[in-house]
Parts: C-alpha cells; sequence; structure tokens
C-alpha cells in the first residue's frame, strides 16, 4: 500500500490595507464646518456666515468657527477681503489682512477663535482655513469661485449701514431709511453736502453745512434686524429746527 506524500500546510495570512490601519495617514478633513458671533444671530446669518460688530461691548465681538476633524490637524486662518477672492483659493494676489496663528488639534470637535481688531473696516471677510495633517498632506478651505456656495466661514464686519428706500424726497415729504447696525443707540443729524446759503458753519469731518440739530434714537430692540426710520422735516432747513426721528 502506498501512501500519499503529506503535504505541508501554509496558512497564508493576508494583509489589507486600510487608511485607518495603524500608522496610516488620513487626508486632513474639516467636517460639520460652522460658524457664529457667540450670541444672537443678525438677520440672514446661516451657518456659514456671521455677524461681529468688534466695539468692545462684549456682544458680537469676535467670531467662532467650530468644526470636527477626521484625524489630529494644524489649521491655521488667513483672513481675506471678499472682493479679492478668484477660483484659485491659494493664489498670492489675494489681499490678507489678518490671520490666526497655526493651532494643533487631535481627532474629533474643536474651535478657532478670530477677534477682529476696534475699529476694522466694516465689510465681509472670508476666512480660509489651511488644513494640514501630520504627513505633511494639506488642504484649503476657502471661498472658492465668485458667486458659488462658500466653502469656509464667512464673517461680516458690521458698522453702521443706512439706504434711502428712494433717490429723492419732495420738499416737505418723510424721508425713509432703513438702517442695520446692533448699537444701543443712534444720533441723526442732517448735512447740507451743496452751497447753498445757510447760515450755519461747515462741519469739519464731512466738509458739509448742519441744517439740524442731532436727534437721538433708542436703537436697543432693532439690534438683530435691519429697521426703518422716518425722518421728517419740520419748518425751514435755515431755522436749523430740531430733527425728529420716529421708529416704525
Amino acid at each position: 500500500m502506498r501512501l500519499a506524500a503529506a503535504l505541508p500546510l501554509v496558512a497564508l495570512l493576508v494583509l489589507a490595507w486600510h487608511p485607518n490601519a495603524r500608522g496610516a495617514a488620513l487626508e486632513p478633513r474639516l467636517l460639520n464646518l460652522r460658524v457664529t458671533n457667540g450670541s444672537t444671530p443678525f438677520q440672514g446669518d446661516n451657518a456659514l456666515l456671521t455677524t461681529v460688530s468688534p466695539n468692545g461691548d462684549h456682544f458680537r465681538d469676535a467670531a467662532y468657527v467650530q468644526l470636527t476633524l477626521n484625524a489630529p490637524t494644524t489649521v491655521a486662518v488667513d483672513v481675506v477681503q471678499t472682493d479679492t477672492v478668484s477660483a484659485d483659493p491659494e493664489q498670492s494676489g489675494l489681499t490678507v489682512v489678518d490671520s490666526v496663528a497655526a493651532k494643533s488639534f487631535r481627532a474629533g470637535p474643536g474651535q478657532i477663535v478670530w477677534r477682529p481688531e476696534l475699529g476694522m473696516t466694516p465689510r465681509s471677510y472670508v476666512l480660509d482655513l489651511t488644513v494640514t495633517g501630520r504627513d505633511g498632506a494639506r488642504r484649503v478651505y476657502g471661498a472658492g469661485t465668485p458667486g458659488a456656495k462658500p466653502l469656509a466661514p464667512i464673517v461680516r464686519v458690521q458698522g453702521i449701514e443706512a439706504g434711502f428706500a428712494q433717490p429723492s424726497f419732495s420738499p416737505g415729504e418723510p424721508a425713509h431709511v432703513t438702517l442695520a447696525t446692533d448699537a444701543r443707540s443712534l444720533t441723526f443729524q442732517v448735512f447740507a453736502y451743496n452751497s447753498g446759503a445757510f447760515p450755519t458753519d461747515r462741519d469739519s469731518r464731512t466738509n458739509s453745512e448742519a441744517l439740524t440739530s442731532a436727534g437721538h434714537v433708542d436703537w436697543s430692540m432693532h439690534r438683530n434686524a435691519p429697521a426703518t426710520v422716518q425722518i421728517g422735516r419740520p419748518g425751514n432747513w435755515a431755522e436749523r429746527s430740531l430733527l425728529s426721528p420716529h421708529q416704525l
């Protein structure tokens, strides 16, 4: 009787590589990206747009970027003027007006805070986020192509925005002006910019002539959305009568 030769049993262990395997670096990504002002949103704010007013009153003084990281990552922030954004978020032509130093994060939730300087020019700014992984891999979250859905947080630095509903008004007709600001109170005064013969002194800041005394309005009920004010013209401008604005 012949015995079959015993064949050695060889066990083959096949290791499949997976990006989450120990020692393998993940491509850096930001998840659940949001931005807030740490307080009540202003009308129009959304997940990637917030309004701040850096005036030192501890109300909307800073922008808080909330994010979740898929791996240990370093994140740096460049603050870019919106009118210099192009299709290439890394091009050298962007106007960077401020920055936040690179900060290291573990995988998971994190926060970056941008505090605009007092008196920063009111306008919108894009927070370009540069994310760098442990192996040097980098990803930039910028505004992208103008008009496209933003990929980076946008911060609107608010001052006092004002606009009339129509270009001119008839003599004696009340004027309506829409204002957007989170100031607690406002002061109104009418000035003339033509060279008419008004018995007033020119204002050194505007090179114009005051036609009325200052009128004050409590704006504390309108700090979260625009509102309209009616400005009436009592009497003759030359009499410098008191301007009395009324909230609508």
